[in-house]
């Protein structure tokens, strides 16, 4: 929406380098790697191949004892135990997704409100210097009527306060603007040192030789009044007043807070599965030999084998199976309430956002028209000033006005 390269660029290169973003990735490789156990368990939970090699020595007698078998366990997942949970690891999984989407646009919405920071600062730094050579220009003028006996040395002391403390204000300016280069280069995961190429904008050296040529502004200039003309600051339209709601709930931190509500539905699934009997087959196939030290050994000699259904069930415990239940319940219940607390906190960040941004546009065009009346204003009173028709104080009135209100453009 802002159709700034330079900032496309900068959320591109966080996508890829963000510490915070990549821990969220891995948190994804963790809930995938869970939902792969989840899925194992439809098979044979128990697969063990087991042996062992022996020596035994008893009443003077020597012997070599050798085993190997194959052990093999399956619970029958009657109750769906095991499917539900594999629906929790999924649902899981797919929150760790929408938590990484979480991550990726606050990371996004950082970048680009420290961006635009960045050439706020950048915006007002020129916007002072342009003061500056404003007021330089009353003080030359206060200068010549102080030497012509217009005007008493009060006039150009005055002059020349007005311009060292707009002056002052530069060190501040650039204050905000490192500031806002170091936590670009944070959320990038880059020294401050190496994020400046990345914020240079094409023409740069165009706008330094603008610069320059307003510090030597002259006294015969008019102050122009579209300040705004080359600004650097990038601009967004304006959205529509009506929140869609399929737009609002393609939030990530809704997506998530869903997804949570998912995975402890099927957790009680999981908790109910234990109130009945668990059915399961086994089996073992097995060979052994057991024979006098020195002589050879004969694997096939022992053999044995065993296959056969199972049944457990806890029938003694259903007061605590049952109280499970309903914690896991509970926790549902209580996942839904926040889900629905989020849903409404959306709905109140985004409708404050829409207000703020509107309110704040029909702000600004008004504030521009007071630039443009302060900026006439100036004129005006600089040329009486300079005929001698108006005082000084008149005259400082609107450069002070003029001063104040050069933060509006930011």
């Amino acid at each position: 929406l802002f159709d700034d390269p330079v900032l496309t660029g900068l959320i591109e290169r966080g996508a890829h380098q963000n510490l915070s973003l990549q821990a969220a990735g891995l948190r994804i490789v963790q809930a995938r790697a869970a939902l792969g156990i989840s899925d194992a368990l439809l098979f044979p939970q128990q697969t063990q191949v087991n042996g062992s090699l022996a020596y035994i020595y008893r009443d003077r007698d020597d012997f070599n004892s050798a085993a190997l078998g194959l052990d093999v366990g399956w619970e029958l997942d009657v109750w769906g135990k095991y499917a539900r949970g594999i629906e929790s690891a999924e649902a899981q999984l797919y929150a760790a997704v929408a938590s990484y989407r979480d991550v990726l646009v606050s990371l996004s919405a950082e970048i680009a409100r420290n961006y635009i920071n960045y050439r706020t600062a950048q915006e007002r730094i020129s916007l002072s210097r342009r003061n500056i050579a404003i007021q330089q220009r009353v003080v030359d003028m206060t200068q010549v009527q102080y030497e012509s006996g217009n005007v008493s040395e009060l006039d150009v002391q005055q002059a020349k306060t007005q311009l060292y403390a707009t002056q002052g204000s530069l060190p501040t300016l650039e204050i905000a603007r490192l500031q806002s280069r170091d936590a670009l280069a944070v959320l990038l995961g880059v020294r401050p040192e190496d994020i400046e190429p990345l914020l240079a904008l094409p023409g740069s050296q165009q706008a330094e030789t603008e610069d320059q040529s307003i510090t030597d502004i002259n006294r015969g200039e008019v102050v122009a009044v579209q300040y705004d003309a080359n600004s650097v600051i990038p601009r967004a339209p304006a959205p529509d007043a009506r929140i869609d709601p399929a737009l609002l709930l393609r939030r990530p931190d809704l997506q998530v807070a869903e997804m949570l509500a998912r995975a402890q539905s099927a957790r009680i699934g999981i908790a109910e599965a234990d109130l009945y009997p668990q059915f399961s087959l086994f089996g073992s196939i097995g060979v052994s030999q057991t024979v006098r030290a020195g002589n050879s050994f004969d694997l096939g000699d022992a053999v044995t084998a065993a296959i056969g259904p199972g049944l457990t069930w806890n029938v003694f415990q259903f007061d605590r199976l049952e109280n499970r239940v309903r914690i896991e319940d509970a926790l549902f219940q209580e996942s839904l309430v926040n889900y629905n607390q989020q849903v409404l906190e959306a709905v109140r960040e985004v409708s404050n956002a829409l207000e703020a941004y509107r309110l704040s546009r029909r702000k600004s065009e008004i504030d521009f028209l007071a630039v443009q009346a302060s900026i006439r204003a100036f004129n005006i009173s600089a040329t009486q000033y300079d005929n001698g028709l108006v005082s000084y104080q008149r005259l400082l009135s609107t450069v002070e006005k003029m001063t104040l209100r050069e933060d509006i453009y930011a």
